[in-house]
């Protein structure tokens, strides 16, 4: 015997409509796009922890942990700004010893950058979980 409004038989076993039950997406469950857009926030925000040695450590973790390719890639992308903002800093204190004071300025543009782009990162994961943030202007030893 069928439903009216299905090609299922009557007696056959329902899905379970309950709320709680995720359902598939392009990108696994939407529990899984949670997941993914929170682990991209916390590979971003670790940098905000940098003094504390955090900001190597979890995007270390998560590259190493992680089988998302959208986490590892933002892991990468965040050991890429550190190097990156290394060698800057090497560069600016070179500028400063050979030029003085008016160098001093390149200090407070990478401080603002440094702080600056985690923030567009994080908005960035929050707003489109699927696709990993890209810091412009930055070396990528790690590929």
């Amino acid at each position: 015997m069928k439903c009216a409004w299905s090609d299922q038989p009557k007696d056959a076993p329902q899905l379970d409509e309950s709320p709680f039950t995720a359902a598939p997406t392009q990108w696994g469950t939407p529990n899984d796009r949670e997941l993914r857009r929170w682990l991209s926030v916390l590979v971003h925000g670790s940098l905000f922890f940098s003094s504390a040695g955090i900001s190597l450590v979890v995007p270390i973790v998560l590259l190493i942990g992680s089988k998302d390719w959208v986490v590892r890639n933002n892991a990468k992308e965040v050991l890429n700004l550190q190097i990156s903002l290394i060698f800057y800093g090497i560069g600016v204190l070179a500028l400063i010893v050979l030029m003085g004071g008016p160098a001093i300025i390149l200090v407070f543009i990478m401080v603002l950058l440094s702080i600056l782009c985690p923030i567009l990162a994080i908005i960035h994961c929050l707003q489109d979980p699927d696709t990993p943030f890209a810091y412009p202007y930055i070396m990528r030893p790690l590929t």
